[in-house]
């Protein structure tokens, strides 16, 4: 259940830049009845370049008795309409295991090797025979990519690819329109990842396909930035998720 847990809430990391901005959110995640997690993101997106940083951790009865945290953390930089990759890399731990992934890339962006490690056992793997029409080599990527549309086209329509160099994703958007959420007027959106492997050793794709994700986005007036208000899951084997914003700051640097 902690592995879902993370990616149903990863997707609030997005509250989309249109400027060079740093963005610090934090969002309160509710599973059915329950206080089930939080969420910390540092977001910072250029016109050349992007770099995501979001630790998730679990809160209230689910830390009792499912504890668990990750990190992750995305780097890289924007040719055209392309993401050329830097770094990716997470660490997991729960009450069992402590697990980490780095994918390894050249200057060119061209990913190489796999590195991960469980619970001291080292294991890294060579890279070959990329799929060519690959948007990113990782879920964070595709997300600064999703950011860099909706904040210069206002659309979140769009399919695109991810080969991590063992598995082949598709990541769905599909924009909804507008739609009345707690009294205002939201864009609403829906995500959906098809060819999910849930043997991977990532927590963040351990999910399924038959779960589509709703989030509905707002504009900072001063900035005219979009930002992601609330996110929801309608079910689950525990219930329904709803991820809402609780605190949001946007720096300038």
């Amino acid at each position: 259940m902690k592995k879902n847990i993370v990616f149903y809430i990863f997707f609030a990391l997005l509250p989309f830049a249109v400027q060079a901005r740093t963005i610090e959110a934090k969002y309160d995640v509710d599973i059915g009845v329950f206080d089930a997690a939080k969420l910390e993101v540092s977001y910072k997106i250029e016109p050349k370049s992007y770099k995501i940083d979001t630790t998730v951790l679990t809160d209230g009865i689910f830390d009792t008795f499912y504890p668990f945290r990750a990190e992750y953390r995305a780097s890289g930089r924007f040719s055209g309409k392309r993401a050329v990759s830097a770094d990716y890399r997470y660490r997991a731990k729960s009450r069992s295991h402590v697990r980490t992934k780095r994918l390894v890339f050249d200057e060119n962006g061209n990913l190489t090797a796999r590195e991960s490690r469980k619970d001291g056992k080292s294991k890294s793997v060579g890279v070959s025979g990329l799929n060519p029409a690959a948007d990113a080599h990782d879920l964070l990527t595709i997300f600064a990519l999703l950011n860099r549309q909706i904040g210069s086209q206002r659309t979140c329509e769009a399919n695109l690819l991810v080969d991590d160099g063992k598995k082949q994703y598709s990541v769905t958007t599909q924009d909804d329109g507008e739609e009345t959420l707690e009294g205002k007027s939201l864009k609403r959106c829906t995500l959906q990842i098809a060819e999910i492997n849930t043997d991977d050793d990532d927590d963040l794709w351990q999910t399924t396909a038959e779960r589509p994700l709703l989030f509905w986005l707002e504009t900072e007036p001063e900035t005219g930035m979009p930002y992601i208000v609330q996110i929801q899951v309608a079910s689950t084997p525990l219930g329904h998720v709803v991820a809402r914003l609780e605190h949001l700051d946007v720096k300038d640097e």
